[in-house]
């Protein structure tokens, strides 16, 4: 199992949205992440080489951009809270 470890800058962009929103997206982190973050599935999935991430999880309109630490067994979370335009 792996421990989810949210950024100070993820923390603090996920105050700007409604409670539900931000229960949703650290219930569905957790769930979709302290097992198998390395399994790309439809909503996880590899990002292209870039300064911020490795992974790339998709929730709704939200995205979560994330490393794994193999070694500690962590995943350091990066959040974009900001609702992408549809």
């Amino acid at each position: 199992m792996f421990d989810i470890v949210l950024t100070a800058s993820a923390l603090e962009d996920l105050r700007y949205l409604r409670k539900a929103e931000q229960n949703l997206i650290l219930d569905i982190t957790e769930r979709q992440l302290v097992q198998e973050p390395l399994i790309e599935t439809r909503n996880r999935k590899p990002t292209r080489p870039n300064d911020l991430s490795s992974w790339e999880l998709r929730i709704g309109n939200y995205r979560v951009f994330y490393d794994v630490d193999l070694e500690h067994k962590e995943v350091a979370g990066f959040g974009d809270w900001l609702e992408r335009p549809q």
